[in-house]
C-alpha cells in the first residue's frame, strides 16, 4: 500500500522530470538532511572527538562564527554565560542533545 504523504516526483505527470520537481522532493527530505548537517557540525566542533562542546572549543567555534581577528578576543565573562546557557545539564560541557535543545528552542 503506498503512502500519499510523499510528493511525487513527476508531479506534472509529462513522464519527465523538471528541477523544481526535483527539488520539491529533496525539500521533504530536508528534515532528515538537517539532522545529518547538525550531526556533523557538532562532530566538527567537537575537535577532541569525546562527545562533547567543551569551553575551549566553543571559544573556538564562536571565534569563527564571529568573525574575530586575531587581535579579538570573546570576554571571558560573555564565553563563560554563552557555555552556561547551552550547558543546561551543569557538567561543565554541551552535548549533542543540549545543541538540539538549543536550536528547538530558537526554531
Amino acid at each position: 500500500m503506498t503512502e500519499k504523504s510523499h510528493v511525487p516526483v513527476d508531479s506534472s505527470k509529462k513522464r519527465t522530470v523538471t528541477l523544481q520537481e526535483l527539488l520539491d522532493r529533496a525539500m521533504n527530505r530536508s528534515s532528515v538532511n538537517a539532522v545529518d548537517k547538525l550531526m556533523d557540525t557538532f562532530m566538527d566542533v567537537d575537535k577532541d572527538d569525546d562527545g562533547y562542546i567543551n569551553r575551549d572549543e566553543l571559544a573556538s567555534v564562536l571565534k569563527t562564527v564571529l568573525e574575530l581577528d586575531d587581535q579579538e578576543t570573546l570576554s571571558d565573562q560573555d564565553l563563560d554565560e554563552t557555555m552556561q546557557s547551552l550547558d543546561t545539564d551543569k557538567d561543565g560541557l554541551i552535548n549533542y542533545t543540549e545543541l538540539c535543545d538549543l536550536l528547538t528552542i530558537l526554531a
